[in-house]
């Protein structure tokens, strides 16, 4: 993805891009025992909760409820205190187990729980005697049941059809067959006491609610949910959400009367009501269990929940800044290897390297101020292609091996990425980004010859791309997703003619995703599955090859990362963590031939003073006035009142204020370049967190910029997202096996990541897992979830609302709100929340407050195109981002007050890198906070969570020389903070004049 650009200068890329056998199936611990786990301390946190974000109920003949709060059902009986305090829970958090349904026969309550990596039908005991039980169990995605009147079945919807249908199975978990069959999606079924059957459908932006099989009772604009049949089916409930309001409403099917039956304004949470009697409900809202008379106000029905939260205290991982320390360099990205497999080209520090292992000949081809990645060798050997920004632009260079000209492609782009040569060297093919598609890109293939260039298929996120044996045809991944209802799939190989555009697809695994998949020199494929290199042979028309599976075969033992084929298809390259390899595939060798690269981190040596009149160190909430800071190489040596001095050099910044250096806690940095370096400290943001990336790629840039050789913040990074076997992003990594987790976790390991970002499909017992291997190597982790992540140890949570397999947020109702469940385990927990308030907050602040763009930095890296292309992109928040934001404000508010660990992130690049930060603070500000407030998240708070409190955050003695001057007075207007007059990184001064300037070739 690309943003906008002025004269060409690039300023954000980003290229973000089931199992047909059941997860383990062991079941943990509902919280991991305390004790000592390697070096770390466990604590139990217990905490109590009286509302709920997001929480369903359902409730039985006597009045007992059974409530999914956070994804654990809780047993509530009706002769209990009044306020819940029995509350017993049915379920471990392990389930994550949503919108259960009462049988109508039975003491137990069905419900759809993400156990075993999909969304499966159980069925438990209220009794809590008896673990639960599934009555579906495989790669598909089962939700919303609810029992048939005899409690004989129970209904459901499935994407197993390719869109949601109706499904039915018998609480013994047979009998399974398909109710409906439309293009639609259909869902949450309702079975009434004779086995009419009703449901919700949509299409487009507008959902009904059916009677099956055929008749249409209402249609609204607006997402319908929550179908539940009246006791004596004269009625149907149903949740509506439409723009900026929820509500429950009933529809009367004699009259087709469609009433609101909740009050205007309450914030309703989109699962089914329970008909206490014909007359009355109980539905979820405002955080509570709410009763109502259909033509009555509701009152509230109090509950209380008790739960345990187990939390880590563990030793970080220290970082060594001593620069007299030699670094093997870990960032080899972009690897490519000749034909004859004797020599390799790569890129790390951000230049070109090609390397010889059989007499350790190592040369830096490209060596200058620019980022050089995304390499590609000619089929001749002769030429590379390579992209950089050197020309002011992003562009795809060519460069001749012998000669060392280089050549400029025209290609009318802000963003190229992998390249790819036809097999005779007349054609490339490559991605570029597509205006107003954040996430897309635009495969096209260029004629070198002539120029001409021509798109294949429509726009995806760009992938690796290979050519067929003839050059008649390009193959690249795609995600396919099981249903336009949501959006994770698994990706497959497309293979099309660029003549005729005709297309064909492989998977060659049902339900696994594949990587890195390319065509072969000799007409097969190979791919990466479960962090596996895998070999599928091809007949002439491209299609797999069936022989009861032998002829797929794995070439590779260990993680295999970003494999490349020489042209004449004998040898490849490839990444395994801190290791290069080299396979000889005629023989099936595997040689290590990992290059020494050496750097040292950024060495200033200078002594100077800067001479400060409002100083803010980050641990107060009011300037120092009159201050010196000296700065000894990257080191603040002391603060110390105004004195004379004589033998040093002073900085005079007596006419402005400083604070410390700014933390970006959430910014995807997408492809390596020169100018983002510069973007990030020109709005006084020292210290980059990226929370999701090619791992090479991020592990060179880190290099790069900790070496000096390019200006640039520090980052501190995690790799792919580590996801469950559905994805999403290209940058995700689709885990299948507990084996697989355990590579990509030697991986964080080897490459020295700083932290580990967990996503939405992950299951939860795996994501255990992953903190206690994270936390025993003194890195944090990271995800979406809230619990039971909080419960096991997660040390910070992404988002106040985001991506979530649920289809909403269990931190945030689709109105924007968060209720106490959600305070109350972040605050007493210790959890970091990134807030990302931009996401959609950023249309807000476009609208009111237009001086944001209005800052040299903005001008010169961004310009009125980008202004263009904001607000193209701007509808894509919603009409109502207004009033999520204003909601929002209640979770900022709420969570500063309480002292919990708030830091400020973007997303980036959603909105524009550097600048969106200071997006962020105005929606801050709006939320009611004060400057200092918004100062202390930014930085010391920022530093707590990044683990870096004891170097960074706070303009003290001893800490690293990361401090911003400012022209204003950002205590009284945090909109000042962006005037950035010069910023100082680990002790080097960059003033604002020299970051607008692009370096000389």
């Amino acid at each position: 993805m690309a943003f906008g650009v002025k004269d060409g200068w690039l300023v954000a890329i980003l290229a973000l891009s089931a199992c047909s056998e059941p997860f383990d199936k062991h079941v943990p611990a509902e919280v991991p025992s305390a004790g000592d786990q390697g070096g770390v301390e466990t604590r139990v946190v217990s905490v109590t909760l009286r509302e709920g974000t997001n929480m369903a109920v359902t409730v039985n003949a006597k009045q007992d409820r059974v409530i999914s709060l956070q994804g654990q059902l809780f047993f509530l009986p009706a002769d209990g205190d009044g306020d819940g305090a029995t509350a017993r829970a049915i379920t471990t958090p392990y389930y994550d187990a949503r919108e259960p349904q009462y049988s109508p026969q039975l003491e137990q309550v069905v419900f759809h729980g993400y156990r075993n990596g999909n969304w499966d039908i159980w069925q438990v005991a209220t009794d809590g005697e008896s673990a639960p039980q599934t009555l579906t169990n495989d790669a598909f995605d089962d939700r919303e049941p609810q029992y048939l009147a005899d409690s004989s079945a129970v209904v459901f919807s499935s994407d197993r059809g390719g869109s949601y249908d109706i499904w039915q199975v018998n609480v013994s978990g047979d009998g399974l067959h398909q109710i409906t069959d439309t293009e639609n999606n259909v869902y949450s079924p309702t079975s009434s006491v004779t086995g009419s059957l009703a449901y919700a459908e949509s299409q487009g932006g507008e959902s009904s609610v059916v009677v099956h099989p055929d008749r249409v009772l209402v249609t609204h604009a607006g997402v319908i949910s929550g179908v539940q049949w009246s006791p004596d089916e004269a009625q149907i409930s149903y949740q509506l959400i439409d723009g900026n309001k929820a509500a429950v409403r009933v529809v009367d099917l004699s009259s087709g009367d469609d009433k609101l039956v909740s009050a205007p304004g309450s914030d309703v949470f989109p699962f089914r009501a329970h008909w206490l009697t014909d007359d009355e409900i109980a539905y979820t809202a405002d955080g509570k269990i709410k009763k109502s008379k259909l033509m009555g106000a509701a009152e509230d029905w109090p509950f209380s929940v008790s739960v345990d939260l187990t939390r880590h205290d563990y030793p970080r991982r220290k970082r060594n800044y001593d620069s007299n320390i030699s670094r093997r360099a870990l960032g080899i990205s972009s690897p490519v290897i000749s034909a004859g497999g004797e020599d390799i080209y790569f890129s790390a520090l951000g230049d070109i390297w090609q390397w010889r292992p059989s007499n350790n000949a190592l040369n830096k081809l490209i060596d200058d101020s620019f980022a050089e990645h995304s390499l590609a060798l000619s089929p001749d050997g002769s030429m590379l292609a390579y992209v950089v920004e050197r020309t002011g632009r992003i562009a795809l260079h060519l460069f001749d091996l012998a000669s060392r000209e280089d050549r400029v492609l025209n290609i009318e782009a802000t963003q190229v990425s992998f390249p790819s040569w036809s097999p005779n060297g007349e054609n490339i093919a490559f991605f570029v980004d597509v205006i107003g598609n954040p996430l897309g890109g635009q495969l096209m293939v260029m004629n070198l010859a002539s120029g001409e260039v021509r798109k294949v298929l429509t726009p995806m996120p760009g992938q690796p791309i290979s050519w067929s044996e003839d050059g008649r045809r390009v193959a690249v991944t795609r995600l396919n997703a099981y249903s336009s209802r949501y959006r994770e799939g698994m990706y497959e190989l497309v293979i099309t003619d660029i003549e005729s555009d005709a297309t064909s697809t492989i998977l060659p695994v049902p339900h696994k995703s594949i990587s890195s998949a390319v065509l072969t020199a000799d007409g097969a494929m190979t791919y990466v599955q479960s962090g596996l290199l895998h070999r599928l042979e091809l007949d002439a028309n491209y299609t797999a090859l069936e022989d009861d599976g032998l002829l797929t075969k794995e070439l590779t033992n260990e993680l295999t990362d970003l494999p490349s084929w020489s042209s004449d298809g004998d040898y490849l390259v490839y990444l395994s963590g801190d290791r290069l390899k080299r396979l000889d595939a005629i023989t099936g060798k595997i040689e290590d031939v990992t290059p020494e690269i050496e750097w040292n981190m950024a060495a200033p040596q200078d002594t100077y003073v800067l001479r400060v009149g409002r100083l803010f160190t980050g641990e107060g909430d009011d300037y120092l006035v009159d201050r010196d800071i000296w700065i000894s190489g990257d080191r603040i040596q002391k603060v110390v009142p105004l004195s004379e001095v004589t033998d040093v050099t002073v900085v005079d910044a007596s006419e402005y204020a400083v604070y410390p250096g700014l933390f970006e806690m959430h910014a995807h940095m997408g492809a390596t370049s020169e100018v983002q370096g510069r973007v990030w400290l020109s709005f006084g943001i020292t210290s980059v967190r990226d929370p999701g990336a090619n791992p090479y790629t991020a592990k060179e840039r880190q290099e790069a910029w900790d070496s000096g050789r390019r200006a640039g913040p520090r980052t501190y990074i995690t790799g792919y997202l580590t996801d469950g076997n559905r994805v999403y992003y290209a940058m995700a990594e689709g885990i299948v096996s507990e084996e697989h987790l355990q590579k990509a976790l030697d991986r964080t390991a080897a490459l020295q990541l700083d932290f580990v970002k967990t996503y939405v499909r992950l299951p939860d017992h795996w994501q255990r897992k992953v903190v206690d291997f994270a936390h025993n190597i003194g890195i944090p982790v990271s995800s979406h979830e809230l619990y039971p992540a909080v419960a096991h140890g997660m040390d910070h949570v992404e988002h106040i609302g985001g991506t979530s397999r649920r289809g909403y947020q269990p931190k945030v109702s689709r109105l924007g709100y968060s209720y106490d469940d959600v305070f109350t385990l972040l605050s007493e927990s210790g959890m970091g929340i990134t807030a990302t308030a931009v996401l959609p907050g950023f249309a807000v602040i476009m609208a009111e407050e237009p001086d944001w763009f209005e800052t040299p930095q903005f001008d010169t890296f961004y310009g009125p195109q980008a202004r263009r292309y904001y607000e193209m992109l701007m509808p894509r928040f919603g009409a109502n981002a207004s009033a999520i934001a204003t909601a929002n404000g209640k979770l900022l508010r709420e969570l500063t007050r309480r002292d919990a660990l708030l830091v400020t992130g973007t997303d980036a690049p959603f909105v524009p890198y550097g600048a969106g930060l200071h997006a962020e603070f105005r929606l801050y500000r709006r939320a009611g906070l004060t400057p200092a407030q918004i100062l202390h998240q930014a930085t010391m708070k920022s530093a707590q969570a990044a683990g870096v409190a004891s170097e960074l955050g706070s303009i003290v003695a001893g800490k690293l020389a990361d401090i911003v001057v400012v022209n204003g007075d950002p205590l009284a207007d945090i909109g000042d903070a962006d005037n950035v007059v010069m910023t100082i990184k680990n002790g080097q001064l960059y003033s604002i004049k020299e970051l607008l300037v692009a370096p000389t070739y």
